[in-house]
């Protein structure tokens, strides 16, 4: 058992599908996990078909976040441990819930249990959050350490990543939690990487090369990419990234202290929704 303010938290979001957060998020996890033996959780909190058990991994998790939330009352460590993915002694995935309908039953107050309990026991836990701003995701949102933006340098990630910056700054969050993660880039891109992050503000912390053979052989044998390819510019920018990760700086506590209630600064006063990604 650790002491719970030592567990780094970091949740990995996009403002589009395919952006690569579920690669990204469970790479890195990979990485910190067996380049740096820390133990390390990744929870898969996207609520659109989760998969990322599936991307570092071939086999089918015990257990899923759903599961696990409709048997909160029986929580424990043992329980826990006996839920997730060992995929290896160090890292461990709780898989998310495949069913965007059984994802919509999830409460957070069973999240924030899970989260508890999980947290001593680990010294990173890692979301997937995907694109979904909610109840839910907010719950992971406020308790992070880094909120990691995964994004492409096209335009249309341009237009929306400054929005998703917006509506998460609306939201109470700091920009000096965000880091902007890179995927897919190019020599080609340059430019328009650049307008991303002059858009966004943000210097990119993580720039990860275009090789979608590499990519793809790894999620079609569910391997992290670096058992699959070691050396290649994919795995080193993980691998550099992971680094930072482990190296980051001490933090005096988690996330975000924020004083309106979580439904009120999502929907506002008038219960409308203020923030769609």
């Amino acid at each position: 058992r650790r002491d719970t303010d030592d567990t780094r938290i970091v949740s990995f979001m996009s403002c589009k599908g395919g952006a690569g957060t579920s690669f990204a998020a469970s790479n890195l996890a990979f990485e910190i996990a067996e380049g740096f033996k820390r133990r390390v959780l990744l929870i898969d909190l996207n609520q659109q078909f989760a998969d990322a058990a599936f991307l570092v991994s071939d086999e089918t998790p015990p257990s899923t976040l759903p599961q696990l939330c409709a048997q909160i009352e029986r929580l424990d460590s043992a329980f826990l441990d006996a839920s997730v993915a060992h995929v290896t002694e160090n890292f461990h995935v709780l898989a998310g819930a495949g069913d965007p309908v059984k994802a919509a039953e999830m409460r957070e107050d069973a999240l924030e249990w899970i989260l508890g309990v999980a947290a001593p026991r680990y010294d990173f836990v890692i979301f997937d959050v995907g694109v979904c701003i909610n109840p839910l995701s907010m719950v992971a949102l406020d308790r992070s350490d880094q909120i990691e933006l995964v994004l492409q340098p096209a335009m249309p990630h341009v237009r929306a990543g400054r929005r998703l910056l917006e509506i998460l700054v609306s939201l109470g969050y700091s920009t000096d939690q965000m880091r902007l993660i890179v995927n897919r880039a190019t020599r080609a891109s340059d430019r328009t990487r650049a307008a991303l992050e002059e858009v966004l503000g943000l210097h990119a912390a993580c720039t990860i090369p275009d090789d979608a053979d590499t990519v793809l052989d790894a999620i079609n044998q569910g391997h992290p990419v670096s058992r699959v390819a070691r050396g290649t510019g994919v795995v080193r920018a993980l691998q550099g990234y992971a680094k930072q990760l482990v190296e980051g700086e001490v933090r005096a506590g988690h996330g975000a202290t924020h004083s309106e209630p979580l439904m009120s600064r999502l929907f506002g006063p008038q219960g409308h929704a203020e923030a769609q990604v």
